[in-house]
C-alpha cells in the first residue's frame, strides 16, 4: 500500500530541477490560458522555443488522458499540485530515459496504451528541449 502521507505531502516547486521547473511553469501557463479560451502557443513559444509544438502536443495528450480535470496551481505558486508533481516526475524520468519507472509511476492512473502515449509525448518534449539547449 502506498504511503498516503508522502503521496499527498506538498512538494515545493523549488526542489525540482531547472528543466522541470521550466516545464511546470509552461504547464501552468498553458492551463491558465486554456481555461480562459486563449491560445497559449505564442507565450509558450517565447519560453520554450522550438520545443513549444512538442509541449503543446504533450498537454493535449495529458488533458485527454487524465482521469479527472487536471489540477494546476496558479503560475506564482511555490508548491506543486499532485497532478503537477506527477507530470514533473514524468518529465524527470523522460529526461533520464527511464521508461520502466515512468510506466510504474502512471500505472495506477492510466491504461497501458495511455501510459505509452504520455511517455512518448514527454520524451518528445525533453528531446526537443535538449536539442535547443
Amino acid at each position: 500500500m502506498p504511503d498516503l502521507a508522502r503521496l499527498f505531502a506538498p512538494r515545493p516547486l523549488g526542489s525540482a530541477e531547472g528543466t522541470t521547473v521550466r516545464l511546470v511553469h509552461a504547464l501552468r501557463l498553458w492551463v491558465a490560458l486554456a481555461r480562459r479560451h486563449r491560445n497559449p502557443r505564442p507565450m509558450l513559444r517565447a519560453s520554450l522555443g522550438l520545443a513549444e509544438p512538442a509541449f503543446c502536443r504533450f498537454m493535449e495528450t495529458t488533458v485527454a488522458a487524465w482521469p479527472d480535470p487536471f489540477a494546476a496551481a496558479p503560475p506564482c505558486a511555490s508548491v506543486l499540485t499532485a497532478d503537477e508533481a506527477t507530470v514533473a516526475e514524468l518529465f524527470h524520468l523522460a529526461d533520464a530515459d527511464r521508461a520502466e519507472a515512468a510506466q510504474h509511476l502512471l500505472s495506477d492512473m492510466f491504461a497501458p496504451d495511455e501510459r505509452r502515449r504520455l511517455w512518448q509525448a514527454a520524451r518528445d518534449v525533453v528531446r526537443a528541449l535538449n536539442a535547443t539547449a
